[in-house]
């Protein structure tokens, strides 16, 4: 690796980023490889085959790697698109309790539960602005999400 790079961490971590962004990409594109050669091979076999249960079997593995094919096709589609910069911001969010008929309005105190989008591995809540009710809960809660593709949610 060239020096220069290894010694200033600025370019190291851009080049880290860009290396794992590429990293599944790259992964997916050599799945989606071998996948459109196990759908040559489920065709040859279907041209060349006479046996019923041999055509079958490769009947039913060319339909699953057609199928698995489309889906790696579209995921590839997904990360080739250039990602919109205001992902890495922080999405702001705020919420209040809907209108009830015989509950005090309030959101519950165990508010990241009501948000269990909001609690997967990729993301990251910040409750910022709290405003509690005397008995519990809260009345609003203003609260920022930050994460990988924030804005996809």
């Amino acid at each position: 690796m060239d020096p220069a790079i290894t010694s200033d961490p600025s370019k190291m971590a851009s080049l880290g980023k860009k290396h794992a962004n590429l990293k599944d990409l790259i992964a997916k594109i050599l799945e989606l490889e071998k996948n459109q050669e196990t759908i040559a091979q489920s065709r040859d076999l279907l041209a060349q085959e006479n046996d019923a249960e041999m055509r079958e079997m490769a009947q039913t593995e060319l339909a699953e790697a057609e199928r698995r094919a489309a889906v790696l096709q579209d995921q590839i589609d997904e990360e080739l698109h250039p990602a919109d910069p205001n992902d890495k911001k922080m999405s702001l969010w705020k919420s209040e309790p809907a209108p009830a008929v015989m509950n005090p309005r309030c959101l519950p105190a165990n508010f990241s539960d009501v948000f269990p989008l909001c609690r997967t591995p990729r993301l990251e809540m910040e409750i910022l602005k709290p405003v509690k009710m005397n008995f519990g809960g809260f009345k609003e809660v203003v609260f920022g999400v930050k994460g990988k593709d924030v804005l996809a949610i």
